[in-house]
């Protein structure tokens, strides 16, 4: 979203920023009570190991930690090299 003085996108950023933040709530704070009603306080601190059955659910979700890992990887390998080339310039020049 392209700003300019007279048109800022801070506005319309920051209701993005609300939106996504609501969307996130909406999505996990059911999960987390379902779980509560249905474990209680014999969860662990690492759900995975609490999980015991089905078996596709815990595969699943050990799947899902993969994947997760996987691209959060990704990202910081990208941010990593982006701030090591802007600084190889700055010894360049």
């Amino acid at each position: 979203m392209p700003s300019t003085v007279e048109r800022r996108s801070k506005g319309p950023m920051w209701k993005g920023v609300k939106l996504a933040n609501l969307v996130v709530v909406v999505c996990y704070f059911p999960v987390a009570w379902i779980g509560y009603y249905k474990f209680g306080n014999s969860v662990e601190d690492n759900i995975l190991l609490s999980l015991e059955k089905p078996v596709w659910l815990v595969v699943l979700a050990n799947a899902f930690v993969v994947v997760h890992v996987i691209g959060s990887y990704q990202v910081n390998i990208l941010i990593f090299a982006y701030n090591n080339f802007f600084s190889f310039l700055n010894l360049v020049v």
